[in-house]
């Protein structure tokens, strides 16, 4: 199973992290994530860990949004998509997986949907969570 979040700062903003994926041999642009592992008490805790690895922030706000497979089709990865906001420095920073090398980036809703628009986001997972946040700020039922 896995934790992914839709981080949202002050300035309404999404926090996207570019990182090289040896799969499709490119970097993309994604939303935080990771895999929830032994040490997690939940999929809560595995995103709260990441959102400190890769962000170095904590949030006092979340809220589930869903779960769902990822593909079906040919794996059983479970994700667990959290929303979060009033976001703040952690006091100290976890240290990224060995082989991770990102970089953290805010965007915003005009921004995002021009990057999508080119082609430059092309994670399933962040394209839906770009979907949700837009339909939260339509319904007024962001954090």
């Amino acid at each position: 199973p896995a934790a992914a979040a839709i981080c949202i700062n002050d300035e309404k903003k999404m926090l996207l992290v570019t990182q090289w994926r040896e799969a499709i041999k490119q970097l993309t642009l994604e939303i935080p994530a990771g895999m929830i592992d032994a040490t997690d008490v939940s999929p809560l805790d595995a995103m709260k860990r990441e959102l400190n690895e890769e962000g170095g922030l904590r949030a006092e706000y979340w809220e589930k949004v869903a779960e769902f497979y990822t593909s079906p089709g040919f794996c059983n990865e479970k994700l667990h998509l959290f929303y979060c906001d009033t976001l703040s420095p952690v006091a100290s920073k976890l240290a990224l997986d060995e082989d991770e090398f990102l970089t953290a980036e805010w965007y915003s809703l005009e921004e995002l949907k021009n990057l999508l628009t080119e082609g430059k986001i092309v994670d399933a997972k962040t394209i839906y969570a770009i979907s949700v946040w837009e339909n939260m700020l339509l319904t007024g039922s962001e954090g």
